[in-house]
């Protein structure tokens, strides 16, 4: 089977060669390049379909192997997720929230509520595509003759459960309500500021970090709280200008909302908000479960390993399979590449083949 073929005699037109004369003597016609490159490809094919039973075994056992590497590789990242998920899931909503905090008494800082509102959402909310929501809370004082905790949430209705009253409408400067959460019944004599409501904290709030110690039943000052914190600030409360307070933006973080090869990333956007808000004001502070997140990662890692340890085995003794296999083709393929050599095929043809 000639690799360079040229158009035989057999394939020619019939020539009488008595009247021809001559024209015997005249030179093969050549292939043209065309030709020449299907002709090994024409072969290979031909090779193919003859051994195909080898040829298929060993082509299925490298497919097998490379697919066991790879699910293996997929099923230890799963793994690995997996495991982060749970872990978080087992923290308390505020140690897995991110927070950014200003806390101090507004003649600290020359920005306003609505500039330091402007530049926290602007920090925070990039760090897992999630605008936070707002919290302030007053020192606890003595407003209007009772000692409370005086403070205000955004989207109220979403973190407190109704027990008695009502939920309180926005606050105007003419007036504002309020909803107690925990201790005895409390009312301050403060003119347009009352209570209408009682509540407690719907689980899963991510809230303990500003109202959990307070919130637990037994002597500590109850809770005053009113609906959103702009209304809030606007209403002249006696003496609100000098007490010291808290302003606290919250992205609650879900379980599954962050996965193991992102922690990476998520941990330098922490850093780069952290590194913004310092240079805008050296009163603000975020918080992250970086920390959590980092050891509970190094847990989960050895689940993942061991997965990995297995499923590579399983893929060596697969592709040791195929290698056994494509071995006893290699005294055939000697011999082909021999015989194509000696019919005087070209490199890149035997290549091609």
């Amino acid at each position: 089977y000639r690799l360079s073929p040229v158009t035989s005699p057999a394939t020619m037109p019939h020539v009488d060669t008595a009247a021809a004369g001559t024209q015997q003597d005249a030179p093969p016609v050549r292939a043209t390049a065309r030709e020449r490159a299907l002709v090994p490809v024409r072969y290979a094919l031909r090779r193919l379909r003859r051994n195909a039973g080898r040829a298929l075994v060993a082509a299925i056992g490298i497919a097998v192997g490379a697919a066991v590497l790879a699910l293996t590789q997929v099923g230890s990242t799963a793994v690995q997720d997996r495991a982060l998920q749970r872990a978080l899931a087992g923290l308390q909503p505020s140690d897995r929230a991110i927070q950014a905090v200003w806390s101090g008494v507004p003649a600290q800082s020359s920005l306003s509520l609505t500039r330091l509102d402007a530049i926290a959402r602007d920090a925070v909310t990039p760090i897992i595509g999630v605008a936070p929501f707002r919290v302030e809370l007053f020192r606890a004082a003595n407003w209007g003759g009772v000692y409370v905790n005086l403070g205000a949430i955004d989207g109220l209705r979403r973190w407190l459960r109704v027990t008695g009253g009502r939920l309180p409408r926005p606050c105007t400067p003419q007036d504002c309500e309020l909803v107690q959460v925990g201790g005895a019944p409390a009312a301050p004599k403060i003119a347009d500021l009352h209570v209408v409501g009682r509540a407690s904290f719907v689980p899963g709030a991510p809230l303990s970090a500003y109202f959990g110690a307070v919130a637990e039943g037994g002597k500590l000052p109850p809770i005053l709280l009113a609906n959103g914190v702009l209304g809030l600030s606007r209403f002249p409360l006696p003496d609100g200008a000098i007490v010291a307070r808290t302003y606290g933006w919250i992205v609650p973080v879900a379980p599954n909302r962050v996965h193991d090869w992102q922690l990476a990333s998520l941990a330098a956007r922490l850093d780069r908000a952290q590194a913004d808000l310092e240079r805008r004001s050296d009163i603000f502070t975020i918080t992250g479960p970086t920390d959590t997140i980092s050891s509970i990662r190094a847990t989960s890692r050895v689940a993942a390993q061991r997965l990995l340890i297995l499923g590579g085995d399983a893929a060596v003794l697969l592709l040791g399979f195929a290698v056994l296999a494509s071995a006893r083709l290699r005294r055939d393929h000697r011999g082909v590449r021999e015989r194509m050599t000696w019919s005087g095929a070209t490199r890149m043809q035997i290549l091609l083949v």
